[in-house]
């Protein structure tokens, strides 16, 4: 394989956290894969399937805005040749704030293509428990199922 850009899963997701982290839409552009296998589902939203759609909604998301306080915690993995799952906690905030960050769980798939790692689905939800807690209500009874 020749030189790439990102030379693995764990490169593809330091740029994607360093794009959110910094607003660089360039870097972000740089991270997907500029096709229809590019896939993201932000917290409280649709899926936004291919390269463009993608592109349009990080546009939207980082243009003026100011540099936020992203933190990751890796909780798991899965790693194939071609393939890697990642399921991540991401901590968000305002620049500079490192107390109360909202968390939001994420699974962000990389595969591995003829220039390298690309991030292929990025999928972010808010837990309903930590949801409930950052609007200042009770933790919600468990559930059954």
């Amino acid at each position: 394989m020749p030189n790439t850009e990102f030379p693995s899963a764990d490169a593809a997701e330091a740029a994607f956290y360093a794009a959110f982290e910094t607003t660089d839409l360039g870097l972000m552009a740089r991270v997907w894969p500029q096709d229809q296998d590019a896939h993201c589902v932000h917290p409280g939203s649709d899926l936004l399937q291919g390269y463009v759609a993608v592109m349009e909604s990080w546009r939207s998301i980082l243009a003026g805005a100011q540099r936020p306080t992203v933190r990751i915690r890796l909780i798991d993995r899965y790693d194939t040749d071609l393939l890697s799952v990642h399921l991540v906690e991401e901590r968000i905030g305002p620049a500079g704030t490192e107390q109360d960050l909202t968390r939001v769980l994420a699974t962000n798939i990389y595969v591995l293509t003829e220039t390298g790692w690309r991030m292929s689905l990025h999928h972010a939800s808010l837990p309903l428990v930590a949801t409930a807690r950052d609007l200042g209500q009770p933790k919600p009874p468990p559930r059954v199922h």
